[in-house]
């Protein structure tokens, strides 16, 4: 009897154990799920993480305004599941910045900076619009195209045939197939170029054309109204020769002279 009485109460004990383990259970699993229940409605309906409006700063181009919205419309409706499911006026759909590869699909703009203003409901957008530096015209083709590019010689947008001192014109005669979003140049050869067109810009030259003949030469041709023709090598920078040419345009024979060749390292030849 004493054995039975003993075995009974065990079996009392671990039927009470049994128990509680169970409620302990299904208690956590209450608030596990009371918790993720939560967490999804703070995250997905709740305004905490709402906003009621998008502030584009920087830019008054309606139509660059647009193109912006589009774009991350797009970007945030073909996204991962996650980024679809929180919707286009959640901050957490947002990502924190936008990368090169993704500002393709808008050639003007240089980069673009999101901030979330939570106690104001409010996203904001702050754009860096590409800065126009010369234009490049593609003469080699009929009819012609011409595009303003950036000051790293990348091509942005289509631009009118330009002609005067107002702007730096770049005529082309040996590519065809230049497009947004690419250089002007290749690498190699574009920070040159830059710094050709930046020492044209210093010094006080009645520019009337500046030309590229042939690409595997390597070099510019700028021809000065009632002047001479300066030769500019596109395999190294122009900035050495500056003040050697500042010299020479300030001589009183400047416009006497037939060209000046600067294609030669450390060396100017002129006649």
């Amino acid at each position: 009897m004493k054995k039975e009485s003993h075995f009974n109460l065990l079996n009392s004990q671990n039927k009470r154990r049994r128990r509680k383990l169970i409620v302990r259970f299904i208690l956590s699993g209450l608030i596990f799920l009371s918790a993720v229940t939560l967490v999804i409605w703070i995250v997905f309906y709740s305004p905490i993480f709402k906003f009621n409006e998008i502030v584009i700063k920087n830019i008054e181009n309606e139509k660059i305004k647009e193109d912006i919205s589009d774009f991350f419309k797009t970007k945030l409706s073909t996204g991962p599941l996650l980024i679809r499911l929180l919707g286009f006026n959640n901050f957490l759909a947002w990502p924190k910045s936008i990368d090169a590869a993704d500002l393709k699909s808008l050639p003007t703009i240089a980069d673009l900076k999101i901030t979330r203003e939570y106690n104001e409901n409010a996203l904001i957008i702050e754009v860096s619009e590409r800065q126009p530096f010369a234009i490049w015209c593609l003469n080699k083709i009929l009819p012609s195209r011409c595009f303003w590019f950036d000051e790293t010689g990348e091509i942005f947008k289509e631009s009118l045939t330009a002609t005067g001192n107002l702007v730096q014109v770049v005529s082309d005669y040996s590519q065809d197939n230049l497009t947004f979003q690419s250089k002007v140049l290749p690498d190699e050869l574009n920070a040159n170029l830059i710094s050709i067109l930046k020492v044209l810009e210093s010094i006080p030259l009645d520019v009337q054309t500046i030309t590229l003949e042939d690409i595997a030469l390597e070099e510019i041709k700028v021809q000065i109204r009632r002047g001479p023709i300066i030769y500019f090598s596109l395999a190294r920078q122009a900035d050495n020769f500056k003040a050697a040419l500042k010299s020479l345009v300030n001589n009183p024979d400047f416009k006497k002279y037939q060209y000046i060749d600067l294609r030669s390292e450390n060396r100017i030849y002129y006649q």
